[in-house]
């Protein structure tokens, strides 16, 4: 399937399948290699309809278009998470997205994320992006509660995900 993506792409930007191209098509499997079928039609579908740049791409390429979708759910996440925190400081939150929950945790949890000032929550905003996509990556299933500082009702946060992509065995 690699292979015929390959052909496809050289295809699509310009060029003529020939013989030379096999070590082209043979650095693209070695990259390619842990992905799923899935994976590859999602990373594919997504390069073809985000891609601007007029020359061949790099299987680096690929990947950033199989996870774009992560960077916008962590993103969407993040703002309503930063909404939430200002609005209902020291309240319980059920996440129905389990991912954002653990990102919240792995960054502290509640109590800490609502101790800081808008200004050092901010700073929070990339290393929250990250953490978020990496344990999506992952595709482990997380508790959906954080706690808060006093016991209330939880505040639900439905799911602002939107991401295609599926996990990659083996990636930790």
């Amino acid at each position: 399937m690699i292979g015929e993506m390959v052909i496809s792409l050289l295809e699509i930007y310009g060029r003529k399948h020939d013989h030379d191209d096999n070590f082209l098509i043979r650095i693209w499997q070695k990259a390619l290699v842990k992905l799923t079928e899935d994976e590859l039609k999602i990373g594919w579908q997504n390069l073809l309809k985000s891609r601007t740049k007029s020359g061949m791409p790099a299987p680096a390429e690929l990947f950033q278009a199989l996870y774009s979708d992560l960077n916008d759910d962590a993103l969407m996440g993040w703002n309503k998470l930063f909404q939430v925190l200002k609005s209902h400081p020291g309240r319980p939150i059920h996440f129905e997205d389990t991912v954002l929950g653990e990102t919240v945790r792995r960054l502290g949890g509640l109590n800490f994320l609502g101790s800081l000032s808008n200004t050092d929550l901010q700073f929070q905003r990339k290393t929250f992006i990250d953490t978020y996509c990496v344990l999506a990556r992952q595709g482990g299933e997380y508790s959906p509660l954080c706690e808060g500082t006093y016991e209330a009702r939880p505040i639900e946060i439905p799911s602002l995900a939107s991401r295609k992509t599926l996990a990659i065995e083996g990636v930790s």
